[in-house]
């Protein structure tokens, strides 16, 4: 296989990965309300921070990392987003888990905005 065709492969799972990261709470909402003893209102929240989050650093992204090599940049972006992604599931409580999930959707947004 040719470089092209590996980096678009590579760059195609980084956003199809982000994409999953963003829909796979959705499932998990009658868990989730259970297990943090939230209500639907709060979840809502918990699922529009996310997008809310993504929208605005890849809007800003866009301004600012093209000052810097891409490749690079998304290497640091990605690790972000799964240590941050990470601590979504490990999380012991609701605040926890709100905060972690804007973390996410800000490195999640400038992966999309480098893709």
């Amino acid at each position: 296989m040719n470089k092209e065709k590996l980096l678009l492969w590579a760059l195609s799972a980084i956003n199809f990965i982000h994409i999953v990261d963003f829909m796979i709470l959705m499932p998990l909402s009658p868990q989730l309300m259970r297990l943090f003893d939230i209500s639907p209102r709060k979840f809502g929240l918990l699922v529009s921070c996310y997008t809310f989050s993504a929208g605005i650093s890849s809007f800003f992204g866009a301004f600012v990392l093209d000052r810097f090599d891409r490749k690079k940049i998304l290497v640091w972006v990605y690790i972000g987003f799964a240590i941050s992604t990470l601590g979504c599931a490990l999380s012991p409580s609701y605040p926890v888990l709100l905060a972690a999930r804007v973390v996410s959707g800000l490195f999640g947004g400038l992966t999309s905005a480098l893709i």
